[in-house]
């Protein structure tokens, strides 16, 4: 009680975290997982990304960086070690980086309604 957890968690994983403390069986299915094991060591570092969307653009949140693609094919990437508060896009200067998240993003699965 009263530790911050730092760990990475989308807002799927919710309802199978609510089950679990509920002492119910999550449906099979579900893509989130339980945030149970960070509630009991906020060391626990949850996932290795998050995944969103908003309109025209989907994005992924990773421990240091967050890589935006638009539908028109604009890119954006922010730092959080260097600038936790993303006030500068740092995509030019950082092509492999870019690339290697948007790979992820593009391949591992982005789900998208």
């Amino acid at each position: 009680p009263g530790v911050p957890a730092e760990g990475i968690v989308e807002s799927l994983d919710i309802y199978p975290t609510l089950a679990g403390l509920a002492g119910l069986q999550a449906p099979e299915g579900l893509t989130g997982s339980s945030l149970v094991p960070m509630l009991e060591d906020p060391g626990h570092l949850g996932k290795n990304a998050a995944y969103g969307y908003w309109r025209e653009r989907r994005t992924l949140r990773t421990e240091r960086y967050r890589v935006t693609e638009y539908e028109d094919g604009a890119v954006e990437l922010f730092d959080h070690e260097n600038d936790p508060y993303e006030t500068r896009n740092v995509a030019l200067e950082n092509a492999e980086v870019v690339q290697e998240l948007l790979v992820q993003l593009r391949d591992d699965g982005f789900r998208q309604p």
